[in-house]
């Protein structure tokens, strides 16, 4: 997956749990890292699923980025 974001050059939101067990943090940041216009948000008490696990938080996070960019 390494090259699927290689020419993205837009604002992007990154949004990952806290407690995800499945994507490391670390890879989470060198993500937000290689994006020029990236903003990461960490979501507290969320595994790998915040659309189920925390949807008002993810939904406010959404919005609230969208209203900037």
């Amino acid at each position: 997956m390494q090259s699927c974001f290689e020419d993205l050059k837009v604002p992007t939101l990154i949004v990952a749990g806290e407690e995800d067990k499945i994507i490391p943090q670390a890879d989470v940041i060198k993500l937000s890292e290689k994006l020029p216009d990236a903003q990461l948000d960490w979501l507290a008490r969320c595994g790998h699923f915040p659309p189920s696990e925390q949807p008002e938080e993810l939904l406010f996070l959404i919005q609230n980025f969208l209203k900037h960019n």
